[in-house]
């Protein structure tokens, strides 16, 4: 199969993967409101502190707040596209990944458009406070206007590596329980492999 062809079948899950999201449209406004305000209340504790006692080591509360929100949105992003990498595990253990196997396309396409989410609370809270911290700090000629292409270059890459790490984590288990249980699980949909073809 084409490269277009797979890109155009990811496109069309991901409108069908939207389509039943938008289905409770109350559901998703509320969780996107809620998002947000979780987000926001994060970064005040944070701020209420460098507020009453000052710069931190030298951090002031705009370079903070820039840090903050790079990292906001490169999750975001990265959640928004790949939120089931996050859960590979699940699959695994679940026995859900033979599912995935048996289906004629990369295992990896069937996954990303699973539950893909638009994280619009998310987005707005990074957003805001990343032109609040950005516009702060070009105030007090810290940076100039090339910071603006390069964090948003930073945050794509920030979303880029987000992804080999969460393909990875399953892998790097700490706990010896987990980790033989995730071999297990492996072993066990191998053996299954054979009986489904």
């Amino acid at each position: 199969m084409k490269r277009t062809s797979w890109f155009n079948l990811y496109k069309m899950l991901i409108r069908t993967s939207i389509r039943s999201r938008m289905q409770y449209k109350f559901n998703f406004i509320m969780a996107s409101v809620l998002a947000a305000l979780i987000q926001i209340s994060e970064f005040l504790m944070v701020a209420l502190v460098l507020h009453k006692f000052g710069a931190i080591k030298g951090w002031s509360l705009h370079e903070i707040g820039y840090l903050f929100a790079i990292m906001t949105l490169s999750k975001t992003l990265y959640r928004t596209f790949g939120n089931e990498v996050h859960h590979l595990e699940k699959y695994l253990v679940n026995g859900e990944l033979d599912q995935l196997l048996t289906r004629p396309m990369p295992v990896l396409l069937a996954l990303l458009p699973q539950n893909f989410r638009i994280m619009a609370g998310e987005v707005l809270q990074g957003g805001f406070i990343l032109c609040w911290s950005l516009a702060g700090m070009m105030h007090s000629g810290q940076i100039g206007w090339t910071a603006i292409p390069f964090s948003l270059l930073i945050i794509l890459t920030g979303a880029v590596i987000l992804f080999p790490s969460d393909l990875l984590l399953p892998h790097l288990d700490s706990g010896p329980h987990a980790s033989r249980n995730y071999r297990r699980s492996l072993r066990m949909q191998h053996e299954r492999l054979p009986s489904i073809r």
